[in-house]
């Protein structure tokens, strides 16, 4: 009977540590909110853009208020920043401006070329502001500026923003999620693919893996050249099924506003993990079949900075020890928090830490060990 006991009390304890490793750690991405007075270059909200992918949270009140943020940059990176109006219960207008290092030198503004739908699938305006693939060229420290159009108030709004430092040239055929390029990893959680629609009618597709629920940051880059000969992008969010449209993105024309560049950028949170899709294709809606160049960046933001230590149980008779195996380091850091983003219900998120159901697990098959020695 003693022994069946212990027996017992080994398995529970075994499967409790066997939960501990393998519960999946529900991450969302929580924005940095902005820290007043930061209506100048001097005064800005500095972004750490350590992790990859980086977002902030804001207002604009009264409709004069400008929001300023500062991020560094290595020569020849490349920002991608997006202003998501959707969670605003006011204005939705926003302009979003890339200052040089004097914080007076404008690099590139943009008004109305992405739309705001707080990270889901419904679209609250139609009047974000994006800015897609810039290059940085000097390096050094940037300044983003948020403002409303015709100083409207605005309750709330989302920043995003990523910089990166290089990129791959897309591989045909890509004509189906079957044949899609990889894009997105857990080991790889931002990237960035230079590509062209040729001929008239073509589409590419980009696979983006999920080990965990993250908020995608998706970015097209128009006119990659800044030649202004832009192309009119069509940029599609598909789901594991590689067919069912999760969001698309076609507020950009071939010109931008102002012109140039022309972009398309949104965010969207995933609550389910696995192998999601983006599909580009041309406006086929115009006169001119459209064709040319342009640039994809996907950032799943969110994401766990490290896979946690696997441990492995060596018994011994002077109980177990426990072996951390790491795996290798993805770039973003982990932020856990109980207020939803986009869609994720605090209910997906674990309340007990990894480290805790880890060490409850292990003292438990200790107590178990020391109880089968001393029977």
């Amino acid at each position: 009977m003693k022994s069946r006991l212990v027996r017992v009390f080994v398995i529970a304890a075994a499967g409790c540590l066997a939960a501990a490793v393998a519960r999946p750690a529900a991450m969302v991405l929580t924005p940095v909110p902005e820290v007043e007075p930061n209506n100048t270059p001097g005064t800005a909200t500095a972004l750490s853009l350590a992790g990859g992918c980086q977002a902030a949270s804001g207002a604009i009140s009264p409709g004069s208020d400008l929001d300023y943020y500062s991020f560094t940059a290595a020569p020849g990176s490349k920002v991608w920043a997006l202003t998501d109006t959707g969670p605003s219960a006011t204005g939705r207008d926003s302009i979003l401006t890339l200052f040089a290092a004097d914080g007076t030198t404008v690099i590139e503004e943009d008004d109305d070329d992405a739309p705001g739908n707080n990270g889901d699938a419904t679209v609250e305006s139609f009047q974000a502001s994006s800015i897609a693939g810039r290059t940085l060229t000097a390096g050094g420290t940037y300044f983003l500026r948020v403002e409303s159009f015709n100083s409207v108030a605005m309750s709330a709004y989302r920043l995003f923003v990523v910089v990166t430092s290089g990129s791959s040239a897309e591989t045909e055929p890509n004509g189906t999620a079957a044949t899609a390029n990889t894009l997105v990893t857990a080991l790889n959680p931002i990237g960035v693919r230079n590509a062209s629609i040729s001929p008239a009618g073509d589409a590419d597709f980009y696979a983006i893996t999920l080990t965990a629920p993250a908020t995608f940051f998706i970015s097209a880059d128009g006119d990659p050249e800044r030649d202004g000969l832009g192309t009119d992008l069509v940029v599609d969010l598909i789901g594991t099924d590689g067919s069912t449209v999760l969001f698309s993105d076609d507020n950009s024309d071939a010109t931008g506003l102002p012109t140039p560049p022309p972009s398309e950028a949104f965010s969207f949170t995933i609550a389910t993990p696995g192998t999601y899709f983006v599909r580009v294709t041309g406006f086929s809606g115009g006169k001119v079949p459209v064709t040319g160049t342009y640039s994809i960046m996907v950032a799943a933001c969110g994401l766990p900075a490290a896979p946690t230590p696997t441990p492995t149980l060596t018994l011994t008779p002077g109980g177990p020890t426990a072996t951390p195996t790491v795996s290798p380091t993805p770039t973003v850091s982990p932020t856990r928090t109980s207020t939803p983003i986009g869609g994720i219900a605090p209910s997906d998120i674990p309340t007990l830490s990894f480290p805790m159901l880890l060490l409850m697990g292990l003292a438990l098959v200790a107590s178990a060990f020391v109880l089968v020695r001393r029977l």
